[in-house]
């Protein structure tokens, strides 16, 4: 019973641990693609937009800011394969990596941790060193490639709408609404033109995805473009706070006067991708709703008005109750447009789920204007302009309340005059963020409209702790006969199976299995599959290794499984638990995962095998008898060790003069007469098939003592018994039983006839001697 409990707590033991290694995973990778091919892509884009010009240039910036330290890897125009390492920079925690070049679509960017990614592209028609223009620049938050999906919707669009689709692994199917399948390649992206809203894009294999939107958004003037990055389906909800206003004056940069229309409008477009669903529009002001949208319909709000702006030393922040909270019964999306009907001021952003939001961020590109932000309940916000790990300065917010980070001013000037890289976090309570233009052209750092365009653009500041990530992690599972621990005895054959799962999210190539049989098991050469070798080692250990016959790529979430045989050897010691390891280790192209490892056990129970077998006849050892008698003798086989018997034989030998009369319970196999006239009678078929520790069996069976046989004489009848079990063999065991002739001294009993016959034959003995004296007489 000791053992069975040992046992049952090393299986608990054992998943739990087992539950815990899958819980731990590796080291955590970030990859990027840039989207939007400069010379193809984005160029097509923008060209079949409404600004009628072909001929121009892209160009464009992407900057990434470390989370935390790491070491950043850019492989330039990564299409169809991995070409190598072109750059590489290390980062500290909050430093910034700024590439400003015309060719930085489809490069792949890799960290050995959190990093932010924003990608901003304009168009120009003149010099390739122009900056970002203020009809057409705009920025796409670039999701980690662990974040992609297979599912995304278009949920806003104007007459030319363009989208752009990338993808991360080879051979990846694209279809857009009802149009043909386009298969890309890993770092490939593809343009599609005049995109309308409610157009579903779906793909065999994760992408990410962008569009571009073109005047008319928001109420539109000119030339206006906004990026749009698409978020995966997976990654949305229904709960979602936004921070960024609308403005009741717009001030140019060299006049401080506002412009003819003076609101500058903030407009949020919510998408409802399923029927009856029922949205709600919370201010400080008070909630509207619900309002019921069907199936791909979309609802547009305008953001509550803020007074009052940034002008040259004016005020550090605008704040107040300007913020919104959109909640709804089923999945919505939230987007939101900043127009002032000119063509100064336009940009666009989503908004996350607010099971996305975090306590803290650090800022990407920036190079002037103000970061939003609003928190979800009542929070204090420190913030550190030059990631120093020192806030300059902290505010508090209740919640329905929004307010704006400049770069800086005249009370706290630290230098760059941006907000790249700065820290923002809370007390601990989650809030929103997006950064992007106010309605001041000349905030600290900001190009003056004199000398080149305003940054018209802006984004959202991704979780990147709440999001997936790339992670390389492996997970094997061995049981034996299904389970993880077994009793077993000698002679058993037993079956291992290791189950190799990815449980990472990235693909895992050159998987190696190694396993290590103990001592005293024997490896049988029937694995499934193959395995590239097995060495029996000095310590009778065997090495059975598996590399070359495995899946040569194992998707997240799959797995591969592998089975052989092993045989317990006859001399391998009872009552000790044999253990079977196994470490598997793989590659990916985001490092590598493992090792990890686990086990199987058998254990041999200390039960011995015995047997006895006693014998009688007609009831006692040894009977005296006559001849012709017929006696009974009776076998009782007894199981006398602690382990249940099976193949139980009786090998019972009858002496010469005794002959057996087949009248046996249970009836014997066979019976055979010997030349000496000795008789072997064998049971094994009809007895118990399992005999317990314990129990017994019976035999009886007749013999008659022939009429020659010896008198005086023991005649002695043998009988011998073998058994086997789990545990090895039982006998042979012996007994016997015998028989007694003793030699005759009765006297003889005449019957009448004999009695006659004396007196007849005493009278002529009488006669005859009468005769003889007559004539002596007469001599």
């Amino acid at each position: 019973m000791e053992n069975k409990t040992t046992i049952l707590i090393t299986l608990l033991v054992t998943f739990l641990c087992i539950a815990s290694f899958s819980s731990v995973a590796s080291a955590q990778v970030q990859t990027y693609y840039v989207l939007g091919d400069e010379a193809n892509s984005l160029l097509n884009a923008y060209e079949n937009t409404s600004y009628g010009s072909t001929g121009g240039w892209v160009n464009g910036t992407v900057s990434i800011v470390a989370w935390k330290p790491v070491n950043v890897t850019i492989d330039k125009d990564e299409i169809g394969g991995y070409n190598g390492v072109d750059d590489f920079k290390v980062l500290s925690m909050g430093e910034i990596w700024t590439l400003d070049t015309s060719d930085l679509g489809g490069d792949y960017i890799r960290a050995n941790g959190s990093i932010s990614v924003v990608r901003t592209a304009w168009w120009f028609d003149a010099s390739p060193n122009d900056l970002p223009g203020k009809f057409v620049a705009g920025t796409w938050e670039l999701y980690p490639t662990g974040a992609w999906g297979t599912n995304y919707v278009v949920p806003i669009a104007t007459v030319n709408t363009e989208l752009i689709v990338q993808a991360k692994e080879d051979n990846t199917d694209v279809t857009v609404g009802a149009g043909p399948a386009v298969t890309l390649n890993r770092g490939e992206d593809k343009h599609f033109a005049d995109v309308p809203v409610k157009t579903k894009i779906t793909a065999t294999k994760p992408i990410q995805a962008g569009i571009l939107t073109n005047k008319g958004l928001g109420g539109g003037y000119g030339w206006d473009t906004r990026f749009f990055t698409l978020t995966p389906r997976s990654l949305l909800g229904n709960d979602y706070y936004i921070p960024v206003p609308s403005f009741a004056q717009n001030y140019t940069s060299d006049e401080g006067m506002q412009h003819p229309d003076p609101v500058v409008k903030t407009n949020l477009t919510i998408y409802a991708f399923n029927a009856s669903t029922g949205i709600w529009i919370e201010t400080a002001g008070g909630t509207l709703g619900p309002i019921t949208l069907g199936a791909d319909g979309t609802y547009e709000y305008q953001m509550p008005v803020i007074s009052g702006g940034y002008i040259n030393e004016g005020d550090l922040w605008l704040n107040g109750s300007f913020a919104a909270h959109v909640y709804a019964n089923d999945t919505i999306w939230v987007l939101g447009s900043a127009d002032d009907t000119d063509d100064d001021y336009d940009w666009g952003f989503q908004s996350l789920n607010a099971s996305l939001l975090m306590d803290y961020y650090y800022i990407p590109w920036s190079p002037a204007n103000p970061a939003y932000v609003t928190p979800v309940a009542d929070a204090t916000f420190y913030v550190d302009l030059d990631a120093d790990g020192t806030e300059e300065y902290s505010f508090t917010l209740d919640r329905l309340n929004m307010s704006t980070i400049y770069p800086n001013s005249t009370k706290y000037k630290v230098a760059p005059l941006n907000l790249t890289g700065a820290e923002i976090w809370t007390d601990g309570v989650p809030f929103a963020i997006q950064w992007g233009q106010d309605n001041n052209e000349d905030t600290p750092g900001e190009r003056a409209v004199n000398t080149s365009a305003d940054n018209d653009f802006g984004y959202t500041v991704l979780p990147l702790q709440k999001l997936p990530t790339l992670v390389p992690d492996i997970g094997i599972v061995k049981f034996v006969d299904g389970v993880k621990s077994k009793m077993v005895v000698h002679n058993q054959t037993v079956t291992f199976t290791l189950n190799v799962t990815n449980t990472g999210n990235v693909t895992l190539r050159e998987i190696v299995v190694n396993d290590t049989l103990p001592a005293k098991l024997t490896f049988v050469n029937n694995a499934i599959p193959v395995q590239d070798s097995a060495t029996l080692n000095a310590d009778r250990t065997t090495t059975i290794i598996w590399q070359t016959n495995l899946t040569a790529e194992l998707g997240p979430g799959n797995y591969t499984l592998i089975t052989f045989n092993a045989t317990i050897d006859p001399d391998a010691e009872i009552g000790v638990t044999h253990t079977n390891k196994v470490t598997v280790n793989a590659t990916s192209d985001y490092g590598d995962a493992g090792p990890k490892n686990d086990s199987a056990s058998v254990y041999l129970e200390g039960k011995v095998p015995d047997i006895g077998i006693v014998k009688f006849v007609d009831g006692v050892k040894s009977k005296m008898v006559v001849h012709n008698q017929t006696v009974t003798f009776t076998l009782n086989v007894m199981n006398t060790g602690s382990a249940t018997l099976r193949e139980i034989v009786v090998n019972d030998t009858l002496p010469a003069k005794l002959t057996f009369v087949n009248s046996a319970i249970p009836v014997q196999d066979s019976a055979t007469l010997n030349a000496d006239r000795t008789t072997t009678i064998i049971w094994q078929t009809n007895l118990t098939a399992g005999l317990e520790p314990g129990n017994y069996t019976l035999i009886t069976f007749n013999a008659t003592i022939d009429p020659d046989a010896e008198i005086d004489v023991t005649h002695t009848n043998k009988v011998t018994v073998n058994a086997t079990s789990d545990y090895g063999d039982a006998g042979p065991k012996s007994d016997s039983a015998s028989v007694y002739l003793e030699r005759s001294h009765k006297v003889p009993v005449l019957t009448p006839f004999g009695i006659a016959a004396l007196i007849g034959l005493l009278s002529l003995v009488a006669v005859l001697s009468m005769s003889k004296g007559v004539r002596k007489k007469r001599v």
